[in-house]
């Protein structure tokens, strides 16, 4: 249907969701870890890390 109207129809259970969940907290602790030191080289690779882990939402599923 859409990026903003998702279809209501079953799906399979996502792959990727604990590599997502993992990418996340990654990308979470290094750019708290940055926020805490001050150092802007730690925040802009939690900002790559955390593009990768949405990047990971358009690779396709077994089905489609």
């Amino acid at each position: 249907m859409g990026l903003f109207r998702p279809d209501r129809a079953r799906r399979e259970p996502d792959r990727f969701l604990k590599l997502k969940m993992m990418v996340f907290a990654v990308g979470a602790a290094v750019a708290l870890a940055g926020l805490a030191y001050d150092r802007r080289p730690l925040l802009l690779l939690a900002v790559a890390i955390l593009a990768f882990g949405i990047l990971l939402r358009f690779i396709p599923s077994r089905g489609e």
